[in-house]
């Protein structure tokens, strides 16, 4: 009883939370950006290939704008291949059919058509970022967001001199996407990256690193598992060959609106190499209450709950043969990606979608789709 009472007090002072947050916020500036998606020629590591990029620089142009502010972004694809765009960290309340997961809340921007963004800010401070959202793009189609404090009000920390923004990323020196079609031909690990980069270049250590700087049916069910299929000894040696081979399916989870939801990332060992696996979280920021290694206990480890002072993020490492338990409030209505981060894992079947319904207001309700969203 006493466990239901301090969870009960916890969802209550989050949800008070968001309305505050919600209440102060007003609209904003509009700001507007044109995004060319077009191949361009690059040297590093002593070659010279040609890869997909947005207004022909690798890392993109940075987006900036003040909390509260709306961006609207035209995308253009002169490029070889279909396009969709994440706002990675931005939760657009109420607008999932600006999020950018290819097939999931739009169909792709198809070879040389455009569409336009609306990339709504509501309590987003400090900087995030946006990338492709379809196949491998990501590799090279990326950027930074920058979103300061609303005008008139001071950073929650003194203000810093300068400003210097840094991007990891990795280069290729093959054609990402031949990389991708050979890995899901033979099923094998995909080659590994040539190198690191720091704001698009090599560091000085790598060779020549100074030299130059169809129609698919929207079909799903609403039945995804709240548990696993199978129970066995997810982070122990020597599992069986069989669990490596997930299945397709199109199962969705729905939640009602301002439903409170706990979801447990557990690790396994599959193959024998555990790995560290980045989730993330469209259209909402969530609060970590728990991580650990090993097996999840479902009677043990909710009682060693952080519900006191959770960090409050949109990804989440979940540790190598470990768990992660994340908690947030459902108050963003419409269809929402879940998946881990690291593109092969996105290909293998690490991805599900969570559908929040509609509020009882229209506050609380998804917004219509724009009449201009891409035909597939």
């Amino acid at each position: 009883m006493e466990k239901k009472e301090v969870m009960f007090r916890f969802l209550v002072l989050l949800l008070m939370n968001e309305l505050l947050l919600c209440m102060v916020e007003s609209k904003g500036n509009i700001h507007y950006y044109d995004f060319l998606v077009q191949e361009a020629d690059f040297t590093k590591l002593c070659s010279t290939k040609r890869m997909l990029t947005v207004n022909g620089s690798f890392p993109g142009p940075v987006l900036r704008a003040y909390r509260g502010d709306a961006v609207y972004v035209n995308v253009h694809n002169q490029g070889n291949y279909n396009i969709t765009i994440h706002w990675h960290g931005v939760k657009q309340p109420r607008n999932p059919w600006s999020d950018g997961p290819e097939y999931i809340t739009q169909c792709p921007i198809q070879l040389r058509s455009n569409f336009t963004y609306e990339i709504i800010f509501s309590t987003e401070e400090g900087t995030v970022w946006w990338h492709a959202h379809s196949d491998w793009s990501r590799a090279t189609i990326h950027g930074a967001i920058v979103v300061l404090p609303r005008q008139g009000t001071s950073y929650p920390f003194p203000e810093p001199d300068e400003e210097e923004i840094v991007i990891f990323s990795s280069w290729f020196k093959r054609d990402v996407m031949e990389i991708y079609n050979e890995a899901i031909e033979t099923g094998g690990e995909p080659q590994l990256s040539d190198a690191f980069t720091i704001n698009g270049q090599p560091g000085d250590l790598y060779p020549c690193s100074n030299e130059t700087t169809h129609m698919e049916q929207n079909i799903f069910t609403d039945d995804f598992p709240d548990r696993p299929p199978y129970s066995y000894n997810y982070t122990g040696g020597n599992l069986p060959s069989s669990l490596s081979v997930a299945s397709q399916g199109t199962k969705v989870k729905v939640v009602n609106y301002n439903e409170a939801v706990e979801i447990v990332f557990q690790g396994t060992n599959v193959g024998g190499v555990g790995d560290n696996h980045p989730m993330h979280l469209h259209g909402y920021n969530f609060y970590l209450v728990g991580i650990g290694l090993g097996n999840f206990d479902n009677e043990t480890d909710p009682k060693n709950f952080n519900l006191n002072d959770p960090p409050y993020v949109n990804t989440i490492g979940v540790p190598k043969n470990g768990w992660a338990a994340i908690r947030f409030r459902a108050t963003n209505p419409g269809v929402w990606f879940m998946h881990c981060h690291l593109e092969k894992h996105i290909t293998w079947g690490m991805n599900m979608v969570l559908i929040v319904k509609n509020g009882s207001t229209a506050a609380s309700s998804i917004l219509p789709p724009p009449a201009y969203m891409p035909f597939c």
